[in-house]
């Protein structure tokens, strides 16, 4: 029987690979193993709220706009109708979009964790949403990337088609 390891970092430290760094792999579809697996991943890292934050916002991202294609605007008129989660189950179980998922890949370099999010979406300009000027706008949506790129992690990219993301985050020592 094989023994889990007490964390992600125990796993990144024992040398399992993907290309030439030690990473672990995790694919989802749902926004509440999201949620589970950032507060689980974070939970390794002395700044855990910080990593937290920012993987629920990418990986949250990823399967929402990304992989159920809910753009900006629809997200708002849905946010404030009170029909966003209908709208999520209804297009988690959809024939176009339930076999879709999310691939985060958590690598550790030296003294820092890089974290990859892709999905399998058409992707999006993220220049707007990167330079965000203002944190507390009136909008219910849409500063997610802003804070995950500002707060979260030490470095935020994207790939040029928009549908993967790379946060880096230095470890503390």
């Amino acid at each position: 029987m094989q023994t889990l390891p007490n964390s992600h970092l125990d796993v990144l430290l024992e040398g399992r690979r993907f290309g030439a760094s030690k990473a672990v792999h995790y694919s989802i579809k749902d926004p509440l193993e999201a949620v589970d697996l950032a507060r689980s991943i974070a939970a390794d890292f002395g700044d855990s709220r910080r990593i937290q934050l920012g993987l629920n916002e990418i990986i949250l991202n990823a399967i929402e706009h990304g992989n159920l294609e809910i753009g900006f605007r629809m997200k708002t008129i849905l946010l404030f109708s009170g029909a966003y989660m209908d709208v999520i189950d209804f297009r988690l179980k959809n024939i176009k979009f339930r076999a879709r998922h999310v691939d985060i890949f958590v690598e550790a370099l030296d003294n820092k964790v890089r974290f990859t999010v892709a999905d399998q979406g058409q992707g999006f300009d993220p220049k707007p949403y990167l330079r965000q000027p203002d944190l507390n706008a009136q909008s219910p949506n849409g500063r997610g990337i802003a804070l995950a790129g500002r707060n979260c992690f030490d470095a935020l990219t994207y790939n040029q088609k928009g549908n993967v993301v790379v946060g880096v985050s230095k470890l503390e020592h």
